[in-house]
């Protein structure tokens, strides 16, 4: 949020970007890149748009681990497989959701089609051994 494009606002005890002071900078440098894919963009903002950002963390991780083991030649990880990494390699703030809430979510992200393809980059280990809190 340092770069000034949005910022965090609390509302009704939910935390909710809104635009910042440098938002039209972030317009110019991805614009181009986001118009080609608007339709699945606009998508995504519907379907994100109600949910707490907490809900919106846990579809990210498991996201984010999820398209790791596609990347790494295990195209269909077990859910179990899934929700260890989580738990284990990405940072102690992961552990405050029960394995229930992931495993919950996991399967929301299922029933919805919101599934990793082994696109784009691996994420990297923080030196410490877990992943970064994204």
């Amino acid at each position: 949020m340092s770069n000034g494009w949005y910022k965090v606002n609390i509302q009704n005890k939910a935390k909710v970007l809104v635009k910042a002071e440098n938002h039209a900078e972030a317009l110019e440098m991805y614009g181009n890149q986001l118009a080609q894919n608007k339709s699945d963009i606009e998508k995504l903002v519907q379907y994100f748009g109600e949910m707490r950002v907490s809900e919106i963390e846990r579809f990210a991780t498991l996201f984010a681990v999820w398209n790791d083991f596609i990347i790494d030649g295990i195209p269909v990880p077990s859910d179990n497989q899934i929700i260890d990494d989580v738990l284990t390699n990405w940072g102690p703030t992961k552990g405050r959701f029960s394995r229930d809430t992931w495993q919950n979510t996991l399967m929301k992200m299922k029933r919805d089609g919101i599934i990793p393809k082994g696109l784009g980059l691996h994420t990297l280990p923080k030196p410490e051994g877990g992943k970064s809190d994204a």
